[in-house]
């Protein structure tokens, strides 16, 4: 059962880089789907003012958990924890349940981004129309 008929000129080199040449935009693809996934994470950084303890993991955790708030991770970092969140939305409700619950810490949200790379913003870029 060989299709050797229908393409006689077509060595299993030449079907091997056909098929490289065909998974290529694909790879890239999937790959700039998972950057875009990756760039909406938000994160809190809590800090503790000059002379207070820094919060302990767990507390944050539970406080975050009771009012419904996903969390990816905690993280101590130095003198402070790193909390990363799934959503903006998130993190500016979480932001807001640690004020009330630590008073004695700065509490600074963040959205964690990359930055995008240049063949992506060619592709991404509104064209403009000539004539």
């Amino acid at each position: 059962m060989s299709i050797r008929w229908l393409f006689p000129k077509l060595t299993p080199r030449k079907v091997a880089r056909i098929l490289i040449l065909l998974a290529l935009p694909i790879i890239a693809l999937t790959q700039s789907q998972s950057l875009r996934h990756s760039q909406d994470d938000a994160m809190l950084h809590i800090k503790p003012y000059d002379g207070a303890a820094l919060p302990d993991g767990f507390y944050v955790y539970q406080r975050l958990n009771e009012k419904g708030i996903a969390i990816k991770s905690i993280t101590p970092e130095q003198d402070s924890l790193i909390v990363r969140l799934a959503s903006p939305e998130q993190s500016i409700a979480a932001r807001d349940v640690l004020r009330l619950s630590l008073p004695k810490v700065t509490i600074t949200a963040q959205q964690a981004t990359t930055p995008t790379p240049f063949w992506q913003q060619k592709l991404t870029q509104k064209q403009s129309k000539l004539g």
